[in-house]
């Protein structure tokens, strides 16, 4: 009984997996990749002196973050130990050319994580007491209808 419960869950879980990881979610993603790079009209690629520029900037009020500081922070929780060994583990197979793809998937992303982090800034809040809430599930929860169960969903 519970054998043939553990198999109709697994036969379920092969069926979504292959839906969900399959060739409509490529489409999606790199269309989504794309379409969002070509609307902020190629802004990483643009804007790359001032990013830099940025980065290494002095200025500041006391007790700010230092955008460097504030980079690196960022990019170790985006990117994580996991990607750093992929990387190296896909190179090891792929060769020369996977990176390539990588910068190409890294073209893709920016402007996603662009479109994040905007929204993330045009929908957070300030609280009473001047500290700043935002996040995904602040800009979700704006969608009409269906936005509050899905941003407590994604917390």
């Amino acid at each position: 009984m519970a054998e043939d419960i553990w198999k109709a869950i697994l036969a379920a879980n092969d069926y979504l997996n292959s839906i969900v990881w399959g060739i409509p979610m490529i489409i999606l993603l790199v269309g989504t990749g794309l379409l969002l790079v070509f609307l902020h009209g190629f802004i990483q690629v643009r804007k790359f002196g001032t990013i830099v520029k940025t980065m290494f900037w002095r200025g500041g009020a006391k007790g700010e973050v230092h955008p460097f500081k504030m980079w690196c922070m960022v990019m170790g929780a985006t990117v994580g130990v996991g990607n750093i060994a992929g990387v190296s583990t896909a190179v090891h197979l792929g060769g020369p050319g996977a990176v390539f793809w990588m910068w190409i998937c890294a073209i893709l992303g920016m402007g996603v994580k662009l479109t994040e982090v905007t929204l993330s800034l045009w929908s957070r809040r300030v609280l009473p007491d001047g500290r700043i809430r935002g996040g995904t599930m602040y800009y979700i929860e704006k969608i009409p209808k269906i936005g509050p169960p899905l941003a407590i969903f994604f917390s």
